[in-house]
């Protein structure tokens, strides 16, 4: 299995899910497979989803949790940033995204709930002693947080900002909903769902 996965921004969310993703990262493949229409995911593209920053759309959640590098192209060579610094307009001037990259994917395990959208969605990734969770919604830029493995899931939430909460579900409500999907997902990797074969 490779140590990193990489893909063009040009690919569509279908052929992401298929094979190479699936047995790198089931639970991404999984995760991709559940987010809009058979229709939409045939033509939507990764970099498109990310460009776009609209906050229904799920990629950058997920590609969050995950530590993902985007690599720009400029005029001075690559620059790469994380999924958040999108959300900043960090990206470098006229830079176009070239890669996607999600390094050492023999050593993390990925979950995607999204049982709670439009309210929020939420993906975890572990690696090496570390759970990632970044959280989103339909109405709010998403958020990361980084904890020790075995930390409890309501003490990993608390630590999400004020930022979430808005009109729809306040902060402190987005924060108990986190904590209850967090501990699902770690749950699930528990009991081994999501784990590569």
């Amino acid at each position: 299995m490779a140590r990193r996965w990489r893909s063009a921004p040009g690919s569509t969310i279908t052929r992401l899910a298929r094979r190479r993703v699936r047995a790198a990262l089931p639970g991404l493949a999984a995760g991709w497979g559940s987010i809009a229409t058979q229709r939409i995911r045939r033509r939507a593209t990764l970099g498109g989803n990310l460009m776009a920053r609209r906050t229904r759309y799920e990629m950058s959640v997920m590609l969050g949790a995950l530590d993902a590098e985007l690599d720009f192209l400029t005029l001075d060579g690559t620059v790469t940033v994380s999924p958040a610094a999108l959300w900043d307009r960090a990206e470098p001037p006229g830079g176009l995204l070239r890669t996607v990259r999600i390094t050492d994917v023999r050593r993390v395990w990925f979950g995607y709930e999204r049982s709670m959208r439009p309210l929020m969605t939420v993906a975890a990734a572990v690696r090496a002693g570390t759970v990632t969770m970044a959280v989103g919604s339909e109405y709010t830029r998403p958020y990361t947080v980084d904890a020790p493995l075995g930390t409890d899931p309501t003490e990993i939430a608390a630590a999400l900002p004020e930022a979430i909460g808005d009109a729809a579900g306040s902060a402190r409500y987005r924060r108990h909903v986190a904590a209850v999907l967090l501990g699902r997902l770690l749950e699930r990797r528990t009991t081994g769902e999501g784990t590569p074969r």
